[in-house]
C-alpha cells in the first residue's frame, strides 16, 4: 500500500515542465482570487468600514494603489455566486493591453515583468565595495552580456576554444578530428562539469525516492530533446524538422564548415536525434508513476545493459558531489529506452555521436 503522499510525489514527478508550470500558476491565481474576495469583503461591507477608519488599516500610496487596482478589475454588474471570477477579474481584459512580443499576460506576469524591471535596475548601477559576491557578479555578467561591441569584435573565438576541449566539433575539424580520442561518457561527464545539459543521450536526476520520501534516489529517464518529441517523430519533412536542420548547417558554416559537408554529417545526426525521439514514451503513455517506477542496482543495471560503464558514467555526472558504487540502487524510469539506446549506440559512429554532443552544446549557446 502507499500513502497519498508517495502518490502524490509520483504525480508531481510524471509531469512534464508545461504541466508543473500550469499547476503553479493555476495554484498562484487561486491564492490571489481569496486575497481579492477578502478585500472586496473588508470594502463593501460594515467590517471594511470598521477597518477602514482604524489606524491598523494601510494608507500608504503602494497600498492604496494596489486597493486600487484589485478594484478596477472588480466587475460589479456580475454576480459573485453565479461566477466569481467575472465578478472579481471580469474588467482586466478591459483595462489590459497584450504586447505584441508577448503570448499571454495576467497579474502574475505583471507582477514579474515589475521584479525583472527591479532587477535589471539594481543590476545596471556601478559595483560598490558593500556589495555581496552574488550581486557583484551579476552585475559583472550583464554588463559583459550587454556589451555587444566587444561580443562582436570576439565573435565566435571563445566559443571555438571553449569546444576544443571537448575535442572540437568534427562537422568543422573535418579530416583532423581524432576519432580515438572520443570517448562519449567522459565527453557527457565534461558537458556537466562545464555547467551545461547533459541529458543528451539519457537523463539522470537526484531526486527523493517515491517509495520512501526520507531519502533520494537517482533516476534514470529518456533524453531531453533539442526539438519537441511530436515534431521528430513526424518524420523529415515536418516543417519544424526542415527548420532546425537548415538551422543546424547554418550554424555550422558559420563556425567554418564546409556546406556540402555540414549537409551531409549534420543530417546523421538529425537522424540520430530523431531515433531517440521513436525510442522515446509519448505524454500519455507516461501517466502512471508506478509503471515509471523501477529501481535495481547498478551492477544489475550493467548486466542487462552493457553498453554503458554505469558506474563510471554516474561518477563521472555527479563528479565532485558525491560517489556511487555498483551497489548503489537506481531507479529506471523507462526500461525500454535503456535497451533500445543500447541498440542504437551499438550502430552509430563515433563521428555522428560527437556531432550531435557538440551540436547540443553549441545549441544552447549561440
Amino acid at each position: 500500500m502507499y500513502t497519498s503522499s508517495m502518490l502524490l510525489l509520483r504525480f508531481w514527478y510524471a509531469k512534464t515542465v508545461l504541466e508543473k508550470c500550469l499547476i503553479v500558476i493555476t495554484t498562484l491565481l487561486v491564492v490571489f482570487v481569496v486575497v481579492l474576495s477578502i478585500v472586496v469583503i473588508l470594502e463593501l461591507t460594515p467590517l471594511g468600514s470598521k477597518y477602514k477608519n482604524s489606524k491598523d488599516a494601510c494608507w500608504t500610496e503602494e497600498c492604496v494603489s494596489t486597493a486600487a487596482k484589485l478594484l478596477t478589475y472588480l466587475n460589479k454588474s456580475a454576480d459573485p455566486c453565479e461566477d466569481f471570477y467575472e465578478f472579481s477579474c471580469g474588467t482586466f481584459m478591459k483595462f489590459t493591453n497584450l504586447p505584441d512580443e508577448k503570448q499571454m499576460i495576467s497579474t502574475i506576469t505583471e507582477i514579474e515583468d515589475l521584479v525583472h524591471e527591479q532587477l535589471r535596475t539594481v543590476i545596471e548601477e556601478p559595483i560598490q565595495l558593500n556589495d555581496s559576491r552574488a550581486t557583484m557578479l551579476s552585475k559583472k555578467y550583464y554588463k559583459a552580456c550587454v556589451n555587444t561591441k566587444r561580443i562582436e569584435d570576439m565573435a565566435l573565438t571563445p566559443l571555438k576554444t571553449f569546444l576544443a576541449q571537448f575535442g572540437d566539433w568534427p562537422v568543422v575539424k573535418g579530416d583532423e578530428w581524432n576519432e580515438a580520442k572520443f570517448d562519449w561518457t567522459q565527453t557527457v561527464g565534461e558537458i556537466e562539469k562545464e555547467g551545461f545539459n547533459s541529458n543528451l543521450l539519457m537523463s539522470l536526476v537526484i531526486q527523493p525516492d517515491s517509495k520512501n520520501s526520507s531519502k533520494s534516489i537517482i533516476t534514470i529517464d529518456e533524453a531531453e530533446l533539442a526539438v519537441d518529441r511530436p515534431y521528430l517523430t513526424a518524420g523529415d519533412n515536418d516543417e519544424i524538422v526542415q527548420a532546425y536542420y537548415s538551422y543546424m548547417v547554418d550554424v555550422a558554416v558559420m563556425f567554418g564548415a564546409d556546406e556540402a559537408i555540414a549537409k551531409e554529417e549534420l543530417w546523421m545526426s538529425l537522424k540520430f536525434e530523431m531515433e531517440l525521439a521513436n525510442i522515446s514514451l509519448p505524454n500519455e503513455d507516461r501517466q502512471d508513476p508506478w509503471a515509471l517506477y523501477n529501481p535495481m542496482t547498478l551492477s544489475d543495471l550493467e548486466r542487462k545493459h552493457p553498453f554503458i560503464p554505469w558506474t563510471r558514467y554516474i561518477n563521472l555526472i555527479l563528479g565532485y558531489h558525491a560517489t556511487v558504487t555498483p551497489e548503489e540502487v537506481v531507479c529506471v524510469s523507462v526500461p525500454g529506452y535503456i535497451a533500445d539506446l543500447g541498440k542504437i549506440m551499438e550502430k552509430t559512429s563515433k563521428r555522428v555521436l560527437a556531432n550531435y554532443l557538440l551540436w547540443r552544446i553549441i545549441n544552447s549557446s549561440v
